[in-house]
């Protein structure tokens, strides 16, 4: 037997060099997929550490058992919804509804959120299997929705997000780290138009000065440091797939931000949209690019080459190493919700009892997120036949699992849908 001792990380990263079949010939524990793994269920991995260092198995048999996971067919990608009637008090009147949310409920939401989502009893433990080895310089990045928001001191009330994720993401992550260092932690919004004042996205001031964590940074036009398209890194391009026959779009880079980030955390609105159907995590990332409306004859129904579930430029975004492989966390933000489209005030919810939904929604699969969303925006405002599309290309695709099913009834059976009432 090998006298090298492992750890659990050691463990997972020696597993890629293990064969499938060496894994499946060797396994000394019972199978489990790595989603099961993630989602709370690491006890083989346990009983393996133990084991090796013990010396009762050898590096072979304990690297097989983790290769195992991986190889595994992963399990259905879960979508936690944390609901507590008691987060926000907006009458929906003409005051600023962020000023209506309460910090401690979405603190203790994400908090109960995060522990459902990866299967662990403490939030600490959470986050850092969310964000795995941070380290001082490792950026996270953060992408917020404010579609809604073009000058830097807005008086109007069409939705955008409130700070409170933020400042809970933030607070989570001290948590994990006690080293967190602020500043590595960039908020973000970057689409920029400036020939159009509303195609220049800022982030606003009254949500930047209710952040709890003064070092945390904030990138936008140009209300604070600017999400710069400087970069030359060619990964920072999007490499368009259109079906044949129809012309690529204009040529496309991510922000400087993100491609300059370690981690990604994707926080979208749960809104519905004017002609796209829905927004949420997969259309987020329009803001990570200087000119989401270039591609609106792809994306869009009315849109000279829509191909439909063929095919949407959407996909080949998030199918980018910047963000696919660097998203963490989805974060959808339903404190209020739009069931109405994308740039107006937020209104009451009949199927939340006449109120606002209350409600945030956490996920690793964009595709998953998207599909409960668009249910809720269903039931209480039936979408287009045309709102799912972009969801059974990304599923088509690989990206993700979609499924239409019913959160106020029989629930889903390819995605496993956990709601948490506070």
């Amino acid at each position: 037997m090998g006298e090298k001792k492992l750890n659990r990380r050691s463990f997972v990263r020696g597993a890629a060099a293990v064969g499938t079949a060496a894994a499946l010939g060797a396994l000394v524990y019972a199978r489990r997929s790595l989603a099961q793994l993630v989602q709370g269920n690491p006890a083989d991995i346990d009983r393996a550490v133990r084991d090796h260092k013990e010396g009762l198995i050898s590096d072979v048999d304990a690297q097989a058992t983790v290769a195992a996971y991986m190889t595994a067919a992963p399990g259905p990608p879960r979508v936690v919804h944390v609901h507590d009637p008691g987060a926000t008090s907006w009458d929906f009147g003409s005051q600023y509804y962020g000023h209506y949310v309460d910090q401690g409920a979405v603190d203790s939401m994400v908090d109960q959120g995060v522990m459902a989502l990866t299967g662990t009893a403490a939030v600490a433990t959470a986050w850092s299997r969310l964000v795995p080895d941070y380290q001082a310089g490792k950026a996270i990045a953060v992408k917020v929705n404010f579609n809604n928001c073009w000058v830097c001191s807005p008086t109007h009330l069409n939705l955008n997000n409130t700070i409170h994720t933020i400042n809970a993401i933030v607070r989570g992550l001290k948590m994990a780290y006690s080293d967190l260092d602020e500043s590595d932690v960039w908020v973000y919004e970057a689409a920029q138009v400036p020939v159009y004042e509303w195609g220049r996205r800022e982030i606003a001031s009254r949500f930047v000065d209710g952040c709890l964590y003064p070092g945390v940074r904030f990138f936008d036009y140009s209300c604070n440091d600017a999400a710069e398209y400087d970069n030359t890194d060619p990964t920072a391009l999007i490499d368009w797939n259109p079906p044949s026959g129809t012309p690529d779009p204009p040529t496309t880079r991510l922000t400087d931000v993100l491609v300059g980030a370690t981690y990604l955390i994707d926080i979208p609105l749960m809104k519905r949209h004017w002609s796209a159907g829905i927004t949420g995590a997969l259309k987020n990332h329009m803001g990570s690019i200087a000119d989401p409306w270039e591609l609106h004859p792809w994306m869009y129904p009315s849109g000279q080459y829509y191909q439909g579930t063929t095919w949407n430029p959407i996909v080949d975004i998030w199918r980018n190493t910047h963000i696919a492989d660097k998203t963490r966390l989805i974060l959808l933000d339903g404190l209020f919700g739009n069931w109405e489209c994308n740039n107006s005030k937020a209104k009451p919810w009949s199927t939340f009892g006449n109120s606002a939904p209350d409600s945030l929604f956490l996920a690793t699969d964009p595709v998953a997120i998207d599909s409960v969303m668009a249910d809720f925006l269903d039931a209480e405002n039936p979408l287009s036949s045309t709102a799912r599309d972009v969801l059974v290309y990304a599923d088509h695709a690989g990206l993700g699992v979609h499924e239409e099913g019913d959160p106020w009834g029989s629930g889903y059976s390819l995605i496993d849908y956990v709601k948490i009432v506070l």
